[in-house]
């Protein structure tokens, strides 16, 4: 394999992992969506190709580190595992976050408003429009919030070396 072929190589896997994984979370979205009822249902189609293909990038890139052979690939291997770590907590607390604010704010605002639901079945419906608002929403702020993380991270490291 001549040099010029190799960095194109490099940057094709990542896209393949991606379009892959991708693919089978669509493919489970799918079934999510249509097995379960209302908006979760929507919503788990929604994440599962996101979270796949933020795997499939991931998968892509160790693997493309581990073909160029520079000898780094158990450290970046690590600092992946440590940024998905981030990123999924993130989506955790924005998800969870948004259930528990849907829920009492569809109590609160349905007893004011005098709805005839009771008070589980409107916990229940504000926790699953909320978490489904904040799955949507909440991979691409947790993408932009590792970024600034890491770009703050960097130029700490800069300043004091």
């Amino acid at each position: 394999m001549n040099t010029v072929q190799k960095p194109i190589l490099l940057w094709i896997y990542p896209l393949l992992f991606l379009i892959a994984l991708a693919a089978i979370g669509s493919l489970i979205g799918q079934v999510a969506e249509n097995r379960i009822d209302g908006n979760l249902g929507v919503g788990l189609g929604y994440f599962f190709p996101i979270y796949g293909g933020f795997w499939g990038l991931v998968i892509g890139i160790l693997f493309s580190l581990h073909l160029k052979g520079d000898g780094r690939i158990a450290a970046a291997f690590c600092n992946a595992i440590s940024w998905a770590g981030i990123w999924h907590a993130i989506v955790a607390a924005f998800v969870g976050g948004g259930a528990v604010t849907g829920a009492l704010l569809f109590v609160v605002i349905g007893s004011l408003a005098g709805l005839d639901y009771s008070a589980l079945e409107m916990l229940r419906n504000g926790a699953a429009d909320g978490a489904f608002y904040l799955t949507i929403w909440s991979p691409g702020l947790a993408l932009v919030l590792c970024i600034m993380r890491a770009y703050k991270r960097s130029n700490r490291s800069s300043s004091t070396s």
